[in-house]
């Protein structure tokens, strides 16, 4: 009977601890991807990020190129040394708009340029993630260039995005490259883990409870007087 107790215990144990392991699991980690241009010509240019499809409007000779992302300006999420962008003139002014939001978006500036310390203005808030020595964020949105020396490299950060303008003060045809990296997916915790965690450990409880009543129950009836 006791070595029945004891082995019921053990069972409880590992029984409570899966269940913790179960509802205190890491959720799967976010993956970052970059974006698959599909077109660019002309005014615009589409593709998708992480299964998510995107289009941009407005731009000026825009085409298809490769751009060396593997240095240290792109640190925050560095890319390969031929990695597919998007070229285009200088004078653009164009809008990007994703058929779902992006939980976390990085913006690539691969030789932008700062001639007449240009502004760069985006219509949702961004951070510099790494890179864009040249520039400093100016009232949350605007990107400006502090000196003409170089170009402009770097990875602007923008957070749960589904569209996003950038306009800017100078007008030339001198082309400069763009590229998007961003989560695949946003991570969350497992569904339902601490109701199930809660039911789990009560059903238990009531098991040992009724199993203990049997228990008690036997004993008494063994130690019971003939009638």
């Amino acid at each position: 009977m006791l070595l029945r107790r004891r082995l019921n215990l053990r069972n409880s144990a590992a029984c409570v601890a899966a269940l913790l392991a179960c509802a205190c699991a890491p959720a799967a980690s976010a993956s970052t991807v970059f974006a698959n241009w599909t077109s660019a010509s002309g005014s615009t240019a589409s593709g998708t990020l992480g299964g998510v499809s995107f289009t941009i409007t407005g731009l000026v000779n825009a085409g298809l190129t490769t751009a060396d992302l593997s240095g240290s300006s792109f640190s925050a999420n560095p890319g390969s040394s031929s990695q597919q962008s998007l070229a285009y003139a200088e004078e653009s002014n164009y809008t990007v708009t994703f058929a779902a939001p992006i939980a976390t978006l990085y913006v690539y500036q691969d030789f932008w340029r700062p001639e007449d310390l240009a502004d760069y203005d985006f219509s949702q808030p961004i951070s510099i993630a790494s890179g864009d020595s040249s520039t400093t964020v100016v009232g949350g949105t605007s990107l400006d260039a502090t000196n003409f020396n170089g170009f402009i490299n770097g990875v602007v950060e923008l957070t749960n995005v589904s569209s996003f303008t950038v306009t800017q003060n100078f007008s030339d045809v001198s082309f400069q490259n763009l590229d998007f990296a961003g989560t695949a997916g946003v991570a969350t915790p497992e569904p339902g883990s601490l109701p199930v965690l809660t039911l789990g450990v009560a059903g238990l409880l009531l098991w040992r409870r009724l199993a203990g009543a049997k228990t008690r129950g036997r004993a008494t009836a063994s130690s019971s007087p003939l009638q």
